[in-house]
C-alpha cells in the first residue's frame, strides 16, 4: 500500500472567513497554517463552493494544491470529502490535516481515524463543531487577527 505522509484539506470559505475574501488572503492563510504546522502541509486540496475566481486565487497561495469545486450548501466540504473519498481511499494517509471546523468533515474524520490516521484540525475559534473538536488528535487556532498579522 502506498503511503501519504500528509494529506491537508482547505475549505476556502471556512479558514478565509467567507467566500468574498480579499485575493491577497489566500497567500496569507497559507504562511499562517506553516507557521502552525512547520513540518509542511503535504498533498493539499482546496474546496469552494463558489467556483470561479476564488478558487483561482486560493490557487496563488496554494501553488501545485489540487482544487475541487461543488455548488451549494457545504459545497467546499462534500467536494472535498468526496476527493479524499475517491482518491486516498486505499492510500496509507499518515495524517489528515482539516483546515475547518465544519461537522461535514466528522465522518471522513472517524474513517480515516479508524484506518489509524493522525486527525488535525485547524479552525477559527468559534467555528469548530464539537464532535470534531473531540475526535482530533490534535487541535490549531488560527490567530485571532490573522488576517492583519500575517499579512503586515
Amino acid at each position: 500500500m502506498h503511503t501519504v505522509k500528509k494529506l491537508t484539506l482547505i475549505d476556502h470559505e471556512n479558514a478565509t472567513m467567507g467566500p468574498g475574501a480579499a485575493p491577497h488572503l489566500y497567500g496569507v492563510l497559507h504562511d499562517v497554517l506553516i507557521s502552525l504546522l512547520p513540518e509542511g502541509l503535504g498533498h493539499i486540496v482546496v474546496g469552494s463552493s463558489c467556483g470561479g475566481s476564488p478558487v483561482m486565487f486560493a490557487a496563488s497561495g496554494f501553488q501545485g494544491a489540487r482544487h475541487v469545486f461543488q455548488a451549494g450548501r457545504d459545497g467546499a466540504e462534500l467536494a472535498l470529502v468526496k476527493f479524499v473519498n475517491d482518491h486516498y481511499a486505499d492510500l496509507d494517509v499518515v495524517e489528515l490535516v482539516i483546515a475547518s471546523g465544519d461537522e461535514a468533515f466528522l465522518e471522513l474524520a472517524v474513517a480515516m481515524q479508524r484506518r489509524g490516521t493522525k486527525i488535525t484540525v485547524v479552525a477559527n475559534r468559534g467555528t469548530l463543531a464539537k464532535y470534531l473538536e473531540l475526535i482530533a488528535d490534535e487541535v490549531h487556532y488560527l490567530p485571532r487577527d490573522w488576517q492583519m498579522t500575517f499579512a503586515a
